[in-house]
């Protein structure tokens, strides 16, 4: 009789450890020219594709909310 294995799940069903638990995950789809240039942009930077996207989106809400905070005060 052979010794019986713990049934293991396929690699993308194992949970993986959070690196950054804080965080959330946004899935983004780009066309395809779109996503070269946004990669050759961040290549010629030497930033991360991450780092990038998350710093647009930082921006723009912070001037949503100046602008926003503007429309108030008049």
């Amino acid at each position: 009789m052979t010794e019986q294995q713990p049934e293991q799940q396929p690699p993308h069903r194992q949970r993986r450890r959070r690196i950054y638990p804080e965080r959330r995950i946004v899935s983004l789809r780009l066309s395809i020219p779109l996503h070269e240039a946004l990669t050759e942009h961040v290549t010629a930077k030497r930033i991360p594709m991450n780092t990038y996207v998350v710093k647009l989106i930082e921006a723009d809400l912070a001037r949503q909310n100046r602008l926003s905070r503007a429309k108030v005060t008049r």
